[in-house]
């Protein structure tokens, strides 16, 4: 009973529609998009990604592909965890400690740009 509520639950917000907030104004495209991480184009395969970094170990979950992978941005190293999905670079993401925070967010504004 309770995995069929949960089921009901998980579908029935899945196919909530989408709404605004509705004080939002449209926000126009990100003049500073990058096309990649460090040298990886987002949408390369799995394979051209592990010919240009070296990416350790990796694990499905439901379905998408997660590889660790250290990574370094100026002076500040960090493992960080490269997403595919249909064997596609789609994102980048990490955890890091609270106090490195600031040093990080300093080193993407130098390169990307305050956000918006």
């Amino acid at each position: 009973m309770l995995r069929t509520s949960a089921l009901g639950l998980l579908l029935g917000v899945v196919a909530l529609p989408q709404q605004g907030h509705p004080n939002t104004e449209p926000v126009a495209a990100w003049p500073q998009e990058p096309e990649g991480f460090l040298g990886i184009p987002f949408n390369a395969s799995t394979a051209a990604a592990k010919s240009r970094m070296d990416i350790g170990e990796c694990l499905t979950v439901l379905g998408v592909l997660d590889c660790l992978t250290d990574l370094r941005l100026g002076d500040f190293s960090f493992v960080g965890t490269l997403e595919f999905k249909n064997d596609r670079f789609v994102s980048v993401y990490s955890s890091i400690p609270a106090a490195e925070f600031g040093t990080l967010k300093d080193i993407f504004i130098a390169r990307y740009g305050k956000p918006q």
